[in-house]
């Protein structure tokens, strides 16, 4: 049997450089929302939906008490043909059958908290899931809403 080894010291440096990215303040989009109403979120934040829209991603959804206290909660990762809706669904309004965050997006506008997102475009595509299950296993005491995936 042959074993394949990666060169783990380069990936696991670029996987950090990521997820430095990922959970800085300073790269957080508050999420905008009239009157903490989930359905404004289209109007809202077309040019976040277009910038995502047709790119591979790896992204974290951040709340908080205020926009300047947003916290990691979630991190995942969406192919080109679904990044804007998969968003969405997180954001806005969800087909039952996905796994998105809505329901608990939801709960935190109920009690008047604030969302952000960061993301990544990731190139070559077939790297966003293996860093989204990196940064997950690395950061899962903070990534609440992770731990039940």
């Amino acid at each position: 049997m042959k074993i394949l080894e990666f060169d783990r010291v380069f990936i696991e440096r670029e996987f950090t450089k990521a997820e430095n990215f990922l959970f800085d303040a300073r790269n957080v989009y508050a999420i905008k929302y009239d009157n903490f109403d989930v359905s404004s979120f289209d109007k809202l934040n077309s040019e976040l939906l277009k910038n995502v829209s047709n790119n591979f991603i790896v992204y974290c959804l951040c709340m908080g008490d205020t926009p300047t206290d947003l916290k990691p909660k979630y991190v995942g990762h969406a192919k080109r043909t679904i990044s804007r809706q998969r968003l969405r669904a997180h954001l806005t309004k969800k087909n039952k059958a996905t796994g998105a965050q809505l329901d608990k997006i939801k709960k935190y506008l109920d009690e008047k908290k604030y969302i952000g997102l960061t993301y990544l475009i990731i190139e070559p595509s077939y790297m966003r899931t293996s860093l989204e299950e990196w940064i997950i296993n690395k950061n899962i005491e903070k990534l609440e809403w992770n731990k039940y995936k």
